[in-house]
């Protein structure tokens, strides 16, 4: 996980932590090849190459 996108995540309201945290989680559950990274000063998840069926 980076950690650009833990500091990001660390620095919000207390709820909103549970819940980027429980979402990332997922999603790195369901993809683990998914880059993150800040962008526009946003959380950002992206995956490269096609997604399997």
């Amino acid at each position: 996980m980076d950690d650009e996108v833990t500091r990001y995540i660390d620095k919000l309201p207390s709820w909103q932590i549970d819940v980027c945290r429980q979402l990332r989680a997922t999603i790195h559950k369901a993809i683990p090849a998914v880059e993150e990274r800040i962008r526009y000063g946003n959380r950002t998840s992206r995956r490269t190459g096609s997604m399997p069926r």
